[in-house]
């Protein structure tokens, strides 16, 4: 899976995203893999079909 980089934040040297569950946001820790452009690649941590916060889009999410 890969998605926007900027949906990616760090914190304790670790990688998590925001993820749409209903209304709602939850914070989920993803291990990262390779960059290209402004995407990255996802090894683990989000399934096929989850959405994906990116700030900035207005609350938008993204599906990988």
């Amino acid at each position: 899976l890969a998605i926007p980089l900027k949906a990616v934040f760090h914190k304790n040297g670790k990688a998590f995203v925001r993820v749409k569950e209903g209304k709602t946001a939850v914070i989920r820790s993803v291990t990262l893999g390779r960059e290209s452009g402004d995407l990255v690649q996802v090894n683990s941590g989000l399934a096929l079909g989850d959405r994906v916060v990116v700030p900035g889009s207005n609350g938008s999410a993204v599906t990988p």
